[in-house]
């Protein structure tokens, strides 16, 4: 079940985009921990205790583990001068 969709990190937390809901900004305050494996292609967020037990969207999830999906399959050949 998708709780929410990694988009991008910026200097205040992660944006992630709740399924049939706006932008999300979680605050760094709020995040315990997060792993990006490129060659696995996983991401895993942790985040804080007590911030998890007041979000209703979490449906109880202190981790979320996803796949990350690549926008573009790129070869591992030469790349091309533009």
């Amino acid at each position: 079940m998708v709780l929410a969709i990694f988009r991008y990190r910026t200097t205040d937390g992660l944006v992630l985009v709740l399924p049939e809901s706006a932008d999300l900004l979680v605050s760094w305050a709020h995040i315990d921990e997060t792993v990006l494996d490129l060659k696995g292609g996983t991401l895993r967020v942790r985040f804080t205790a007590d911030y998890a037990s007041r979000q209703g969207w979490l449906r109880g999830a202190r981790t979320l583990v996803g796949t990350w999906t690549d926008r573009l399959v790129m070869g591992s050949g030469p790349v091309a001068p533009a």
